[in-house]
């Protein structure tokens, strides 16, 4: 995907012949004043730099059409700074080009300005600017077949700067000249957001990062400063406490069940019938299809006692077939985990432990304010059975209030593009000066967890 204001094909063709007309032009081109002084070597490096097309043909230094073509319909940004970086132009433009590039220059120097954000899961990457609710773009976050990312954890560094670079392709901008907010998963170590860091800085060259959890990210979509944030995604849940903008470490608890584990385990099920499927085609089987039982066992035994199919599964090369209880046992996981023989906390248990780990005089707070994050949370009938469990295990005297947030495939984005509009952002950036200086020990001090 593209990102910036867009040319039309006559604002391109009507550039294309002003750039021909213009002095600065065919002095370059010719090799005349504005390049004095420029040896080819470091005009070439600053075509590269840029990312702009090379070529040598003739008297011709580059192709002009190359170099229109390509920067003016996709960065426009970039036309701009070469025109003044590298031909010489600078407060004042050609009376050809200053018509045309005039009314690009205000919504160039936003995008200069802003900020990248990008959301990193263990199954999607987001990624856009600051002050927006939506991603600019989202692809799987899968390098050579395989995700870079476990249960939230990075494990293949090398991986993750393809991720990145794909990051910044997708929206079409040059690292170097923005600052990243960069979006990880609760606890993750300082040793972790340093390698992401140096990835960023050496190989990106970027100017600053901010380091966010997605527990945080999600609390600030909802435009609150106290809440427990429930979010469970592709590979692992948290429930994070957080108090008047504090993430209450002590009181993140974590299970490592998540979608991939439901999707799987539909997958097996219905495999088990000889019918082939892929991950993908599962996946969309679980959302079209899938949902928690309020009262599991019973629904359990009723459909077996039938023995009759619950749905169908349609599939997108025309195939169908019926699909029984396993749209209900594979959601039902992330509430029984021991349907996988996993021994880790359900739902309920999750965000009480999580809750009562924390100081007594807030725990009413979060009792009242718990929010929804992460795809594994959109499954009908999964907030009404978690306020079951939920008014089990309460102390008395106390509400449970769960708060069904929008948008919860990008909350988490559209939370870490409010922080990058906070007037504080540049202060919690960490420079390549202050990690050179000092070292992972930074994010003790300078991130958002």
């Amino acid at each position: 995907m593209e990102q910036g204001p867009m040319a039309s094909q006559e604002e391109k063709r009507a550039l294309f012949e002003s750039l021909q007309k213009s002095t600065q032009w065919a002095q370059f081109r010719n090799g005349g004043s504005d390049l004095n002084g420029v040896v080819p070597e470091e005009l070439q490096k600053q075509f590269e730099t840029l990312g702009l097309p090379w070529e040598e043909s003739g008297s011709s230094t580059i192709s002009r059409n190359s170099f229109l073509l390509w920067t003016l319909g996709r960065h426009p940004h970039r036309i701009l700074k070469f025109l003044k970086d590298v031909m010489g132009i600078s407060e004042e433009l050609d009376e050809n080009l200053a018509g045309l590039l005039g009314p690009l220059e205000s919504d160039i120097r936003d995008m200069e300005n802003n900020v990248v954000v990008i959301d990193i899961g263990s199954s999607t990457v987001s990624v856009g600017y600051a002050g927006e609710t939506l991603p600019v773009a989202r692809f799987p976050n899968v390098v050579d077949g395989v995700s870079p990312v476990v249960q939230g954890f990075v494990k293949d560094f090398n991986a993750i700067e393809t991720v990145l670079k794909n990051s910044f392709d997708a929206i079409g901008v040059e690292p170097s000249t923005f600052p990243v907010l960069l979006v990880v998963a609760p606890k993750t170590s300082n040793a972790h957001k340093g390698k992401l860091c140096k990835i960023l800085f050496e190989k990106f060259f970027v100017e600053s990062v901010l380091i966010v959890s997605s527990a945080y990210a999600a609390l600030c979509s909802t435009e609150k400063l106290s809440g427990l944030i429930l979010n469970s995604g592709a590979g692992v849940t948290h429930a994070v406490p957080i108090y008047e903008g504090v993430v209450l470490q002590h009181g993140i608890m974590r299970s490592d069940v998540g979608g991939n584990d439901v999707t799987e385990y539909i997958r097996g099920e219905i495999e088990k019938r000889n019918h082939k499927v892929s991950f993908e085609e599962v996946e969309s089987i679980k959302m079209a299809l899938g949902r928690v039982a309020a009262d599991y066992d019973s629904e359990i035994a009723a459909a077996k006692a039938s023995g009759k199919p619950l749905s169908t599964a349609f599939l997108a090369d025309g195939r169908q077939f019926p699909v029984y209880t396993e749209i209900l046992s594979g959601p039902e996981i992330l509430f029984t985990p021991s349907i996988l023989m996993k021994e880790t906390p359900g739902l309920p248990e999750l965000v009480k432990k999580a809750i009562n780990q924390c100081d007594l005089d807030v725990r009413k707070d979060l009792w009242e304010h718990i929010y929804f994050a992460g795809g594994s949370t959109l499954f009908p009938g999964l907030p009404s059975k978690l306020k079951a469990g939920l008014e089990t295990l309460k102390p008395e005297n106390t509400e449970v209030i769960l708060h069904e947030v929008p948008q919860r495939l990008s909350n988490t984005f559209a939370g870490a593009s409010a922080i990058a509009m906070f007037e504080e952002f540049y202060d919690w950036c960490v420079t390549v000066d202050e990690y050179d200086g000092e070292g992972d020990e930074i994010f003790s001090v300078k991130c958002v967890s």
